[in-house]
C-alpha cells in the first residue's frame, strides 16, 4: 500500500545533505608590538666616611616605575566570505531549473517489487530558495489522463494498477518506468526528473538502518488493527506530540487509514519521508554508499550514485520542516468518480496547481 514513504530517503538519496562549511576567515587583525619596560635606575649609594665605625647611609628608594600606557589594538576588519555554493547540479534539473521525483510505494508484502502501487507521490525542491512541495495522487483515481486522447481507470480498475497495466507493453522494467514518468508528465503538465519504487521491506528495513524515524503529532493515532507489538499490545498506538518510529511502526504508520481515510494517510506518508529525508541527510554522502549497497533489489531507482555529494547538498538546503502538503483529493482538486469510493480529477485544477509549487523556477 504504501511503501512510497521512504523511497526519498535513499532516493533522499533524492535530496541530500547541508551544504559545504565555509572556512574560516581569511581577514585576521595586527596586534601592536609589546612596548619595552621602563628601565629602573636604583638611586646613588651613600658614600663612606673616613671614621673606622662606617654605618651606612640608607639607600634612597628609587622612585615608582612609570606603568606604561596600555596598548589599544585595532579591531580587526572583517573579511566577508563567499556564500557556500552547490555542487554543480545543473545535469540534474530539468529545463524548469528545479529538482522533482516521482515516488512509487508498491503493494508487496515480498522482497519482490512487484504489486499494485498504492503510492504516487510527486516531491520537488526549488534549489534557489530550497522550497519543498509533496503532491500525493490518491490511489482511487479514475480516468486519470496518461497520454494524449488516453485515460486510464473506470470502475473498480484504479490508478494504483497503471504501473502494471503499463509494463504490459513489454520491454522490461526500466522501459515500464520510462513510460510511468511519461505518463504522470502527461497528468501533471510538470517535468520529473527521475523516479524511486520501494515496498513493504525496504521502508522496514531502511527506517530501522538509518536509527528510527521522529514524526510529531497533533493528536494521538490509535488502531488495534495494524498489525504490530507496541506497549505489551497489538495495534498501532502513538501519542501525541513526538513519537520515535521504529521500522515496523513506521510502516504501520504509513499504512494506516482505518481511524480517518486514504487522504490523512497520504499526509502521514508525506510527514514520515520528510523526517527520513533529514535522517540520510545526517550520515552524509559516505553513509549512502553502504546504505545503497545494503538496500539493492528492495529499491529501484535511476538515481546515479555518483550524484549523491550534489543530491545531499540540494537536499541540506531544503525546507523540510516546513514544505507544502497536498493530497489531490476532493473536493478541491477532484469530484466523484463512476463507483463508490473512486474519485475522479478536476485535470484543469491540478494542472494549474502543479505550474503554481512544481513549475519553472523564476530567476
Amino acid at each position: 500500500m504504501l511503501a512510497a514513504m521512504v523511497v526519498p530517503l535513499l532516493a533522499a538519496c533524492t535530496f541530500a545533505a547541508p551544504l559545504g562549511t565555509p572556512g574560516p576567515s581569511d581577514g585576521a587583525g595586527q596586534t601592536a608590538a609589546p612596548t619595552e619596560q621602563a628601565r629602573v635606575t636604583p638611586g646613588p649609594d651613600a658614600t663612606p666616611t673616613a671614621k673606622p665605625a662606617r654605618t651606612p647611609r640608607p639607600t634612597k628608594t628609587p622612585r615608582p616605575t612609570k606603568m606604561p600606557r596600555p596598548v589599544v589594538t585595532a579591531e580587526p576588519t572583517p573579511v566577508p566570505t563567499a556564500s557556500p555554493e552547490l555542487p554543480d547540479i545543473d545535469h540534474l534539473l530539468g529545463t524548469d531549473g528545479r529538482f522533482t521525483m516521482l515516488l512509487l510505494g508498491v503493494d508487496s508484502r515480498s522482497r519482490q517489487l512487484n504489486g499494485r502501487t498504492d503510492t504516487i507521490m510527486f516531491v520537488t525542491i526549488n534549489p534557489r530558495n530550497g522550497k519543498v512541495s509533496m503532491a500525493s495522487l490518491p490511489r482511487d483515481m479514475v480516468f486519470v489522463p496518461y497520454a494524449p486522447g488516453k485515460t486510464y481507470g473506470s470502475g473498480y480498475t484504479r490508478v494504483n494498477a497503471l504501473f502494471a497495466y503499463l509494463a504490459g507493453y513489454g520491454g522490461g522494467r526500466q522501459a515500464t518506468f520510462k513510460r510511468m514518468v511519461q505518463a504522470m508528465e502527461y497528468t501533471s503538465g510538470i517535468e520529473i526528473d527521475r523516479y524511486a519504487m520501494i515496498g513493504f521491506h525496504g521502508v522496514r528495513n531502511l527506517v530501522d538502518e538509518i536509527g528510527g524515524v521522529d514524526v510529531t503529532l497533533a493528536r494521538a493515532l490509535v488502531d488495534p488493527t495494524m498489525h504490530v507489538r507496541m506497549k505489551g499490545q497489538t495495534g498501532l498506538i502513538l501519542k501525541a506530540g513526538k513519537n520515535h518510529l521504529n521500522g515496523n511502526v513506521a510502516l504501520a504508520f504509513a499504512r494506516t487509514r482505518h481511524t480517518d481515510s486514504d487522504y490523512e494517510r497520504g499526509r502521514r506518508q508525506q510527514q514520515l519521508i520528510a523526517g527520513a529525508i533529514r535522517k540520510v541527510i545526517k550520515r552524509g554522502p559516505e553513509g549512502l554508499p553502504p546504505l545503497v549497497a545494503k538496500f539493492d533489489g528492495l529499491l529501484k531507482t535511476d538515481i546515479d550514485l555518483g550524484d549523491a555529494p550534489a543530491l545531499l547538498a540540494l537536499a541540506g538546503r531544503a525546507k523540510l520542516g516546513d514544505f507544502k502538503s497536498t493530497i489531490l483529493g476532493p473536493t478541491k482538486f477532484a469530484g466523484a468518480g463512476d463507483v463508490r469510493y473512486s474519485t475522479k480529477l478536476k485535470i484543469d485544477v491540478v494542472r494549474a496547481f502543479f505550474q503554481q509549487q512544481f513549475g519553472r523556477v523564476r530567476n
